[in-house]
C-alpha cells in the first residue's frame, strides 16, 4: 500500500507525468494515419482513456489487497478484450494506454516521494509493477496503431465485402467533421484539450483532498467535479481556430433554433441525442410541422427511401417552408450517392423575404450547409468555407453560440468527471484510510 506519508505535491508532480505520457504515446500512434476523412471520436476515446487511468490508479493503489488487484487486472483484459471482440482496438488500446499511465504515476510517486525525503529508496518495491504498466502501454500503442487491421481480422466478412459506392461513403455529419480544425495526433484538438482538462483535474482534486477529513474530502471532490467538467465543457468549445469558429457559429446558430423547434414538437421537452430523436419518430404520428426533422432523422438512420417520401410531402406555404423541402430533398439525394443538386434549393433561399430577416438569413445559413457537403463530398479544399462566408449575414445572432454549447458541452461531461475525478479522489481516500 502507498505509504500514507507520500506528500501531495509528490503526486501531484508524478501524475503530471500522465499528462506527458500521454502526448508521447500520442505522438508514437499518429503514424498510422486514416486514409479517407477522419471521423470524430466523440466522447468514447476521451472516456476510454479516462476510466482506463482511473483503473490504473486502483490497481496501483491495490498493492496491500492482492485479491484486489488481481481482480481489477481481470477486470482489465476483460475490457481490453471486449473492445477487440467489438472490433474497437481503439477503444481497448487507449484504455490500456490510460490504466499503464496511472499505474506509472503511482510508482513514480512513490520513489519520488522518498528521494526527496532523503529515504533510501527499495525499487523492488514498486519497480516490477512499474515494468508490468510499461507493457501494458506498449501493447496498447500497438492496438492503436494497428487497429483498423485488427478489426479487419476480427470483422473479416466486413473486410471481404465489396468496396463502397462513392454515395454509400457519403456521411451524414459531414458538415460537422468539415468546419473542425486539422486533428492533433488523429483528435480534434478541443476534445484533446478536454481530454487533459479531465486529467489535470483529477490530479489537482486527488492533491487537494489529499490526508484530509472524510467530509472535506467529499466537499472537495464535489467541487473538482463540479469545476473539472466546466473547464472540459469550456475546453471543448473554445479550444478551436478563427477559421472553425466561424464555421461554427452560424451552423450552431441555426442548430439551436432547429433544437428548439423539436423541443415544441415534443411538449417543450428537449431531445438532443439520436435515441430520443427515434423514439419521438416511433411514438408521434407524422404531422406536416414535424415532416422536416423526421426527413433528417430517417436520412440519419440510412433509411432514405422512406426519407425521400417523406419530403416530398413537407408543406410549401411559406417561402420558407419550401427551402426545407429543397434542402431536405437535396440532403437526401447527396446522401444517396446523387449530386445533391442545389439549383432547386438556391432558387427557394432567393424568395425568402425580407432580405434582412431571420428567415432569409437561415436560409442562407440552409444552402451553406448544403455548399459544404458538395464541396467535402468532391474533396475541395476547405470544404467549410460557404460557413464561413456567411459568418458576417448572421451577425450578432451567433456571436454567443461558443457559450451555449460550452454549456451542453459541461452537462456531456458531468458523469465523466465524475467517473475520473470523483473515482480517483476516492480511491485515493480509501488507500489512506487503511
Amino acid at each position: 500500500m502507498l505509504p500514507t506519508t507520500i506528500a501531495a505535491w509528490a503526486l501531484a508532480l508524478a501524475s503530471l507525468i500522465a499528462v506527458g505520457a500521454i502526448v508521447v504515446a500520442a505522438i508514437a500512434i499518429v503514424r498510422v494515419r486514416l486514409d479517407s476523412r477522419p471521423q470524430s471520436p466523440g466522447p468514447a476515446r476521451a472516456i476510454a482513456l479516462g476510466a482506463g487511468y482511473l483503473i490504473g490508479l486502483a490497481m496501483a493503489l491495490s498493492e496491500a489487497a492482492p485479491p484486489a488487484r488481481l481482480a481489477l487486472v481481470i477486470a482489465a483484459g476483460l475490457v481490453t478484450l471486449a473492445g477487440l471482440t467489438a472490433g474497437r482496438s481503439d477503444l481497448a488500446g487507449l484504455f490500456l494506454i490510460g490504466a499503464s499511465i496511472g499505474w506509472l504515476v503511482v510508482g513514480a510517486a512513490v520513489l519520488f516521494a522518498d528521494l526527496v525525503r532523503g529515504i533510501r529508496m527499495d525499487p523492488a518495491r514498486v519497480v516490477p509493477s512499474m515494468v508490468v504498466a510499461a507493457i501494458a502501454l506498449a501493447v496498447g500503442v500497438i492496438l492503436w496503431e494497428n487497429r483498423r487491421r485488427i478489426r479487419s481480422m476480427v470483422d473479416r466478412e466486413a473486410a471481404e465485402r465489396r468496396p463502397l459506392t462513392p454515395g454509400e461513403a457519403r456521411r451524414w455529419n459531414t458538415v460537422s467533421l468539415s468546419i473542425g480544425d486539422p486533428l492533433w495526433f488523429e483528435f480534434p484538438p478541443n476534445e484533446l484539450a478536454a481530454t487533459a482538462v479531465l486529467v489535470l483535474g483529477a490530479v489537482v482534486t486527488v492533491t487537494a483532498a489529499h490526508g484530509r477529513s472524510t467530509p472535506a474530502a467529499i466537499v472537495v471532490a464535489a467541487i473538482g467535479v463540479a469545476s473539472t467538467a466546466g473547464a472540459a465543457g469550456l475546453a471543448a468549445a473554445f479550444v478551436r481556430s478563427r477559421r472553425s469558429r466561424r464555421a461554427f457559429e452560424p451552423w450552431a446558430w441555426l442548430g439551436e433554433w432547429e433544437l428548439a423547434r423539436v423541443a415544441a414538437l415534443n411538449h417543450c421537452h428537449a431531445m438532443t441525442d439520436r435515441r430520443a430523436f427515434r423514439r419521438y419518430l416511433r411514438t408521434v404520428g407524422e404531422r406536416p410541422d414535424d415532416r422536416w426533422f423526421r426527413v433528417d432523422v430517417l436520412a440519419i438512420d440510412g433509411r432514405l427511401p422512406e426519407a425521400r417520401a417523406i419530403a416530398l410531402r413537407m408543406p410549401e406555404d411559406t417561402a420558407y417552408q419550401r427551402v426545407e423541402r429543397a434542402a431536405g430533398l437535396a440532403f437526401v439525394d447527396w446522401l444517396g450517392g446523387g449530386s445533391g443538386d442545389p439549383t432547386d434549393l438556391r432558387a427557394a433561399v432567393a424568395d425568402v423575404r425580407p432580405l434582412d430577416g431571420d428567415d432569409r438569413v437561415r436560409a442562407e445559413v440552409v444552402a451553406a450547409i448544403h455548399e459544404v457537403r458538395l464541396r467535402a463530398g468532391r474533396s475541395e479544399p476547405d470544404p467549410a468555407f460557404p460557413l464561413r462566408a456567411v459568418r458576417d449575414r448572421v451577425g450578432s445572432r451567433a456571436d454567443r453560440q461558443l457559450l451555449v454549447f460550452a454549456r451542453r458541452m459541461v452537462r456531456a461531461f458531468t458523469p465523466v468527471a465524475v467517473l475520473i475525478v470523483g473515482g480517483a479522489t476516492a480511491l485515493d481516500h480509501l488507500a489512506l484510510l487503511r
